[in-house]
């Protein structure tokens, strides 16, 4: 017997978010993770928050949704609000209920510029690293290459490589030696290594600012790296 396709809206649903995410899904232990970075930084953003005044976006949910944002690639603010809204794995992760509003897309950016100001952000992302390589959940052993890039190098045949939000010169030189690997396998041109960027989280606080980060922040480490290179290429 075929069943009805019935289009009825319910009002009520007797099954929380928590029984609906699968219990093997990678987020929950990313959840867990991150839950305790964010405990430890609890005095942090009471340092950060005014006693007083308006509530704003608490600071963990902002955090954990910023985190999303990241992990699957979401290109822009507004459509990560889009997205938290009927996403119910999203809702999950962030800690939101079924009923609770999503929030405008320019009030989730102006507390997420409080966060990057007071470099909260920055810290939440180095954190969530430690915790993941004390756990072994990164690995270095998988590589990708965009197919359209090596398409487009095809003709050309020298090129200089800078590698860019690194943790320091061996991490951009491993980068390195795995695009040359991926050169020399595909393409018939010469790569040559310019040097390396850190990570900084001033460039993205800059970015987003659509500032010069460079001369806004001219002793940060990264400013530091990027005139190196300017003088490898002017030699």
């Amino acid at each position: 017997m075929r069943g009805a396709d019935e289009q009825q809206e319910w009002m009520f649903s007797y099954i929380s978010a928590e029984k609906r995410v699968p219990k093997d899904h990678p987020l929950r232990t990313i959840r867990t993770m991150v839950d305790v970075v964010l405990k430890d930084l609890s005095p942090l953003f009471e340092s950060l928050y005014a006693k007083t005044g308006r509530p704003s976006i608490a600071p963990e949910k902002l955090l954990r949704t910023l985190l999303l944002q990241v992990l699957y690639s979401v290109r822009s603010e507004r459509l990560l609000m889009e997205q938290l809204d009927y996403n119910l794995l999203y809702r999950w992760f962030v800690g939101l209920s079924m009923d609770d509003n999503i929030w405008d897309a320019t009030v989730f950016s102006k507390n997420r510029d409080r966060l990057l100001e007071g470099d909260i952000a920055s810290a939440f992302f180095e954190r969530i690293l430690c915790h993941a390589r004390a756990q072994h959940l990164l690995s270095d052993e998988h590589f990708t290459v965009d197919g359209t890039l090596i398409e487009a190098w095809a003709g050309q045949k020298s090129f200089k490589i800078i590698a860019n939000l690194v943790r320091d010169e061996t991490e951009g030189l491993e980068i390195f030696r795995k695009i040359l690997s991926v050169a020399d396998r595909f393409l018939d041109v010469y790569l040559d290594f310019l040097g390396y960027i850190p990570s900084d989280g001033n460039i993205n606080f800059a970015t987003r600012k659509r500032k010069l980060w460079a001369e806004h922040f001219p002793q940060t480490s990264a400013t530091k790296a990027l005139n190196k290179i300017c003088e490898r290429l002017v030699v």
